[in-house]
């Protein structure tokens, strides 16, 4: 009743994935049905074992935190440098946001969240928080020259990605973010594009962070570019 053996829907969209995906990559998914299937073709199979599948919703625990900062199969460790006891369990399980009128630089932000001095008594308990909802990532010369072929007419090559953290609507600042949005938050500053992230194009906008102008479509996934894309 339970044969599968003749079953390919599965696996073969896994192949898809992550064939879709540049050496070395590394790609978050969300959800069971767009994660199981990759580790299956990659532990299994041996498929695309350079990239790197990392599962936003078991993110929010430090023990999974702790997994991808390991190197699995032909894949480096994911390029957090957040040390264990900042996200432990327990601590910046949410990290409350301020909001400022103008973009608060990545590094800044970031230093500012792993700074416990920030942390504010929200009266049931302490909140770490991060000084803005509207946020920059600044882009080297270097780092643009890496994508400069992929620049459309309609497009923009960026020296400084402006992005904001919004409520489901798209319209209202997020009053706050998970530890593993903070993680990728993370990930993003210090791969200094050093490997290419990508997003499955099912795990929802409440994933992107806000930064779906940048993501430029490859086969099934998500590119994050420095380039703005007006279309």
């Amino acid at each position: 009743d339970h044969d599968r053996s003749d079953r390919r829907t599965g696996i073969d969209m896994a192949v898809n994935y992550l064939q879709s995906l540049a050496p070395n990559a590394i790609i978050f998914t969300n959800g069971d049905n767009d994660t199981f299937p990759l580790w299956y073709a990659q532990e299994v199979e041996g498929i695309r074992t350079d990239v790197r599948v990392v599962n936003l919703s078991l993110l929010n625990t430090d023990w999974y935190i702790d997994q991808m900062k390991r190197r699995q199969y032909e894949s480096a460790p994911v390029p957090f440098s957040m040390p264990e006891y900042k996200y432990r369990q327990g601590t910046r399980d949410l990290i409350v946001l301020s909001e400022d009128s103008i973009y608060t630089p990545l590094d800044k932000a970031m230093a500012w969240c792993l700074d416990d001095s920030k942390a504010r008594d929200f009266g049931v308990k302490k909140y770490q928080t991060m000084p803005n909802y509207k946020l920059a990532l600044n882009v080297s010369k270097e780092n643009q020259e890496k994508f400069r072929a992929f620049v459309g007419p309609n497009d923009t090559l960026v020296n400084s990605m402006e992005f904001e953290l919004l409520d489901d609507d798209g319209e209202s600042p997020r009053q706050f973010i998970t530890k593993a949005q903070m993680m990728v938050l993370d990930l993003i500053l210090n791969n200094n594009w050093e490997r290419p992230i990508y997003f499955a194009v099912t795990t929802g906008s409440e994933a992107y962070m806000g930064l779906e102008p940048y993501f430029q479509l490859e086969g099934l996934a998500y590119r994050l570019t420095p380039i703005y894309h007006t279309d």
